[in-house]
């Protein structure tokens, strides 16, 4: 499995679950703050996940230069997996704060929390936990990894990198443990074939 780093500086309230799940699994990662993102300019073939949180408050933390460290990560071959406000940042912007421009759109925050019944491509469901995340029905995709039963995507590819617009990880919140949540299980099979 590649290296992983995980954000879990400023707006990082959810790095938590994200942590919890890769503790389940037995995998090994490494932290990082708004103050180490010139790490992942040496790491360039790892996965950077970026967990839910504050959108605002990551962008402002990263300021331009953490954005153009995470841009060069990618650019080099990295890959970015972005979960809910890990999605949100990854868009132009988020209201007036520059985002990572990894695609156009902009994402309007969309108040709900729910657990989903999704399913992947051969018709598995896997279960997600909505909390707030954006609406991917307006990107194109170069995969869809996961929708509802209206064809909404909530988990997508694009330039080898991933969004979740619902959280895959389990949570100590809604109590759903990374061991035998189905989107835990999703979660740890995505990041084992990278």
């Amino acid at each position: 499995m590649k290296q992983i780093f995980v954000y879990t500086g400023t707006g990082a309230y959810q790095a938590r679950d994200i942590e919890n799940f890769l503790n389940a699994y037995d995998i090994t990662y490494d932290r990082l703050c708004e103050h180490q993102l010139e790490k992942l300019r040496t790491h360039t073939d790892a996965v950077f996940i970026i967990p839910g949180g504050h959108v605002n408050a990551y962008l402002t933390a990263w300021g331009n230069n953490g954005r153009e460290e995470i841009k060069h990560f990618i650019k080099e071959g990295g890959v970015y997996i972005g979960i809910c406000a890990g999605a949100y940042v990854a868009g132009s912007s988020y209201q007036k704060n520059e985002g990572l421009g990894l695609f156009q759109e902009t994402f309007l925050y969309k108040e709900k929390q729910e657990i989903l019944k999704t399913s992947d491509k051969e018709g598995n469901i896997v279960e997600l936990i909505f909390e707030n995340g954006p609406d991917f029905s307006s990107l194109k995709a170069d995969e869809v990894l996961l929708k509802d039963e209206n064809n909404i995507p909530y988990a997508i590819s694009i330039k080898n990198n991933y969004f979740f617009a619902a959280h895959p990880e389990g949570s100590v919140h809604y109590q759903k443990d990374p061991r035998t949540f189905s989107g835990a299980k999703f979660f740890y099979t995505l990041l084992e074939g990278l």
